[in-house]
């Protein structure tokens, strides 16, 4: 599932990660834990295609995130803490964004959208607006929905 070989990340010549080796088999899970900059979320911004590395290898699934990284970002999911909202789209033109990235055709995003009478209260609101208008409760609520 996922090989990291040798992973190496520097910052201003400080190395973040320094040669990294580890495999991750499927059904296998895995946790970082180490204190405050000791590497994990750039390890996993690797990982995922956020951030470029300065050596080494990560495999997903067999697939090299250096040669294919959209087919890699397509067979992983980051979660960041707080989940940057572009403040000048709308909702909606936010999570068609979301959506193309991924490759989600209108037929699905039809599909998996709220029917009118399921809608929260103040769904409307949060998809039709501009995001910089918004407090950081309906942030949430946007966020919420991928």
């Amino acid at each position: 599932m996922l090989k990291i070989e040798h992973l190496t990340k520097t910052y201003g010549g400080k190395p973040a990660v320094q040669d990294l080796c580890l495999h991750i088999r499927p059904g296998e899970l895995c946790a970082f834990i180490g204190h405050n900059g000791a590497g994990k979320t750039t390890t996993l911004k690797c990982c995922c295609g956020i951030q470029q590395f300065d050596a080494g290898e990560i495999y997903v699934d067999g697939i090299s995130v250096w040669e294919n990284p959209l087919e890699c970002k397509r067979r992983l999911a980051y979660l960041p803490d707080d989940p940057q909202l572009y403040d000048y789209m709308t909702g909606i033109q936010y999570l068609d964004f979301i959506a193309d990235i991924f490759g989600v055709s209108t037929a699905q995003r039809a599909r998996q959208s709220f029917p009118p009478a399921e809608k929260p209260a103040d769904c409307a609101s949060c998809t039709e607006n501009v995001l910089f208008d918004k407090t950081e409760k309906i942030k949430k609520k946007i966020r919420s929905f991928f």
